[in-house]
């Protein structure tokens, strides 16, 4: 059987939440995708990228006719960083290291990245069973809490980032490019001189 024909015929109530109900929930829950997934990279021989790829079709095309959590929806999200992770990266070998450097620290604070992602409030809950259970104040609290936390030690750190990068990636192409001026940079005539000219042009029409 081929990886495509397992994920085709995979039984959504035989595994993780809504299995254990009766009768059983059709319900596509962050433990199947962990399943599918890992079917994928392990006995399929998929590459990481190939595998998450298949998975998130296969989640968009039940969309409407499964039920889906949010620990579904974060375990897709981390999928997702599979996909930027094969993508080519560019060639910086002749880049100095500032730029490196600035562009690397942009790469590892990327949003898209699943240790960076946005907290949801539902996972608050989910989070720890138990704790805040029928208590939607506290579950609400705690998920502002990790909202706030995110956007202090995530957001703004990847904004700084990317500004950054992009600085020094300008300053680089802008040296690299005035390098290829056969002689120098053309030199602008003197704005005074100018307006002296036209000065004394328009002065002798009087």
């Amino acid at each position: 059987m081929s990886f495509a024909n397992y994920i085709e015929e995979y039984d959504r109530k035989a595994y993780g939440a809504g299995s254990d109900k009766k009768p059983p929930t059709d319900r596509f829950s962050a433990l199947d995708v962990r399943e599918m997934f890992g079917k994928g990279t392990g006995k399929y021989d998929r590459s990481k990228a190939e595998a998450a790829q298949m998975v998130l079709d296969y989640a968009d095309s039940i969309k409407g006719k499964s039920k889906m959590g949010g620990g579904t929806r974060k375990a897709l999200d981390k999928l997702r960083g599979y996909l930027k992770e094969d993508k080519p990266q560019e060639n910086n070998d002749d880049r100095p290291d500032p730029v490196k450097e600035a562009q690397q620290e942009f790469e590892d604070t990327r949003l898209d990245k699943p240790e960076n992602l946005m907290p949801r409030l539902e996972d608050a809950y989910q989070d720890s069973p138990g704790m805040y259970d029928d208590d939607a104040n506290m579950g609400a609290i705690r998920g502002g809490d990790d909202l706030n936390e995110w956007y202090a030690t995530k957001f703004v750190p990847h904004l700084e980032a990317d500004a950054n990068a992009t600085m020094h990636e300008i300053g680089d192409d802008s040296r690299y490019f005035l390098s290829k001026f056969l002689f120098e940079p053309p030199k602008l005539g003197s704005v005074q001189d100018v307006f002296n000219k036209y000065k004394d042009e328009i002065e002798d029409l009087d």
